[in-house]
């Protein structure tokens, strides 16, 4: 088989993709523009621009890169999918463009999973992204009064090296986050075993970057900031009072969380890319 990839994607989507085609044994490449593929491949997937399936006789995924809310499709084709990634962002397209051309799908991308670090855990870090600043400052006031030293990673400002690093050596990860169409950062976290607590959100128009970009619209836009996630990875509430109580049953039982597990099951590259394989025969 043979797959073929338009244009500049996501980077973490983009290894994804090509540690799946790895994995499977499948033939990789990727090219700029649809006038640049060379014979007929089994899959075409254009994460950013449109191409006309009237051209391909292949299955096409095309996203997640085009919008943030879906206004038009392309002209209606059996053999092509739309992919939202989660099923909080599918009900948001949904609510913009309830009976679209192509049909929306949600296939995440594969997350990988590096070798367990031996390190002393000691440390507790806090990420932080797009939340109004007022949060983060609730959260590390719990923490200071708890007395817990911690270490704030702030979305844009570190390096993904240092939290690599820095998560081998936590015992959990105190999230504040806005949504997430799925959230790589996060899932590094549980991939590397880091139990989560989250301050989760509920909606896009709790997002804050010089504002709020979503605050004004009059759809629902439900929305979480951990798309993928069961009781194996921690502990989440949308409660700012139920933060305290939530970080006494994190502390308190902490051995018991399996984040690695669950990323293994639900978001391993087998596991995303078999979703991907599975497209290809319906």
């Amino acid at each position: 088989m043979r797959f073929v990839q338009i244009g500049n994607p996501h980077k973490c989507n983009e290894a994804s993709f090509r540690r799946g085609c790895k994995l499977f044994n499948i033939e990789y490449e990727k090219v700029a523009d649809a006038s640049s593929i060379d014979g007929m491949p089994d899959l075409i997937w254009a994460p950013l621009k449109w191409i006309d399936p009237a051209k391909f006789s292949c299955k096409i995924m095309f996203g997640p890169h085009f919008f943030v809310f879906p206004s038009q499709l392309p002209p209606a084709s059996n053999n092509c999918i739309y992919d939202c990634l989660s099923d909080w962002n599918k009900r948001v397209h949904e609510e913009f463009l309830p009976n679209p051309t192509v049909p929306y799908a949600c296939i995440p991308f594969g997350v990988e999973l590096p070798p367990l670090s031996l390190k002393l855990r000691t440390k507790v870090l806090v990420y932080y992204k797009h939340r109004v600043p007022e949060d983060l400052e609730f959260v590390r006031a719990l923490l200071t009064r708890r007395g817990i030293p911690h270490t704030l990673i702030w979305y844009g400002h570190y390096e993904s090296e240092k939290y690599a690093e820095l998560l081998d050596e936590s015992m959990y990860m105190v999230v504040i986050d806005a949504h997430e169409s799925q959230g790589f950062a996060l899932c590094e976290a549980m991939a590397r075993n880091v139990p989560l607590l989250v301050y989760d959100a509920s909606s896009m128009k709790q997002e804050y970057a010089n504002g709020f970009p979503y605050a004004g619209r009059s759809e629902k836009l439900l929305a979480t900031s951990v798309p993928y996630w069961d009781a194996r990875c921690g502990e989440k509430t949308q409660d700012p009072r139920e933060l305290d109580a939530a970080m006494t049953r994190l502390y308190t039982n902490l051995d018991t969380y399996r984040p690695r597990e669950f990323i293994e099951a639900t978001l391993s590259d087998k596991v995303c890319f078999q979703k991907i394989l599975d497209f290809l025969v319906k």
